[in-house]
């Protein structure tokens, strides 16, 4: 089967590493030294106490591989509608895309780019942490448990039951998945949620009072939340289930544990520097557009000082109105275009569309266009007086 996976972090490359021992699979990442290593290297797992290595193909970019059978999420969901659009080119009629991500809903996504009837869902029981580039830590084996939001009329659940167990993997097929999305997004949000703000292995939670009692608040609110949508998980069972999970595996480490550890917790300085810096930016962008509003800004007034009254108000309206062109033509038009354009970049340390920090722009020129027009209606209201 020709396979790509979105993605080349700790679950991606634990499924994108097995599934290259039986098919043809492309590994599809932003990050270039990771890329580049996986191409050189190979991919290394640690699994059973020992390094397996993979030779996947690892690319930044999908141009020019053609069509695939199955196209395999793996990125953050929030950039899940950057990295589908990016790659779109290797949708074709009959490829169908399959998230196995964390949390629900993301199949409203995927719907953007191919029918309900082409949609896997589903959810996985692996885990594992990064220890490097191109070097991964699988520290737990699951199920891989997946379902269709409609009947399975070509039977694509069967053939990716086949792919996925003859690369090791456990696979099993629901009927009901939304259901199933649910049991994992309660250890989600409750288990993976704190190994990650604790910054301690799956295994303490449970042998932790007070991370368990955490624990179980979560879970129950998060209970209340799916009895709200109308579903219905019986309480006990699924904290028992949690607490197995984290008990089954002492060591294991989630992706949200990795991901504070390697980007936040060992890296303070530079997500500091970072912030600091657009804080900075925004700060100087919008003082400037207050002051523009508050007519504070640096001018040159000798001449204007010099005319009549009602000749000094034509000026201020003449002023008032170039400003309008600018905002609009220079900050909102072209701010717009460039916000657009960026929200396809990620910043390499917060991990963020660059468009977000672009957005500053237009906003502002927006706000300077209607401090304009104020402005323009105090001047006739002098004029009235």
């Amino acid at each position: 089967m020709k396979i790509a996976v979105l993605g080349a972090g700790a679950m991606g490359s634990i499924y994108g590493g097995h599934l290259s021992a039986d098919n043809d699979v492309y590994m599809i990442d932003k990050k270039a030294e990771l890329v580049d290593k996986i191409n050189a290297d190979g991919l290394k797992l640690f699994e059973n106490n020992t390094d397996v290595i993979y030779h996947p193909t690892a690319l930044l970019s999908s141009e020019g591989i053609g069509e695939v059978d199955l196209v395999i999420i793996f990125v953050k969901a929030l950039y899940s509608r950057a990295a589908l659009m990016e790659n779109k080119g290797i949708i074709g009629d009959n490829t169908y895309v399959m998230t196995l991500q964390n949390g629900a809903g993301h199949e409203d996504i995927i719907l953007e780019f191919v029918p309900k009837e082409r949609i896997i869902i589903g959810t996985t029981e692996d885990n594992g942490a990064i220890l490097g580039d191109g070097y991964v830590r699988r520290g737990g084996k699951g199920k891989t448990n997946i379902g269709m939001l409609v009947e399975d009329s070509q039977h694509m659940l069967d053939k990716v039951k086949v792919c996925l167990d003859s690369c090791g993997f456990d696979t099993h097929i629901y009927d009901n998945i939304q259901q199933l999305i649910w049991d994992k997004l309660f250890t989600n949000v409750s288990l993976s949620a704190l190994t990650g703000v604790l910054q301690v292995p799956i295994g303490f939670i449970a042998t932790d009072e007070y991370a368990w009692n955490m624990t179980v608040t979560l879970i129950k609110e998060a209970m209340q939340v799916a009895k709200a949508m109308g579903l219905e998980f019986d309480e006990e069972e699924m904290i028992e289930r949690v607490r197995n999970t984290s008990l089954n595996s002492p060591e294991g480490r989630t992706s949200i544990y990795a991901d504070l550890a390697r980007y936040i917790f060992s890296a303070p300085s530079s997500v500091t520097e970072i912030l600091t810096r657009y804080s900075f930016v925004w700060l100087i962008i919008i003082s400037a557009t207050y002051m523009f509003g508050q007519r504070e800004h640096i001018n040159i007034a000798v001449v204007k000082d010099k005319l009549p009254k009602k000749a000094k108000r034509i000026v201020n309206i003449i002023i008032e109105c170039v400003t309008i062109a600018f905002a609009g033509l220079i900050m909102v038009f072209g701010g717009f275009k460039i916000t657009h354009m960026n929200f396809v970049q990620f910043d390499s340390i917060l991990h963020i569309p660059t468009g977000i920090i672009y957005s500053i722009i237009p906003i502002c020129g927006v706000i300077i266009i209607f401090y304009s027009i104020y402005n323009i209606g105090l001047e006739f209201k002098k004029d009235e007086a």
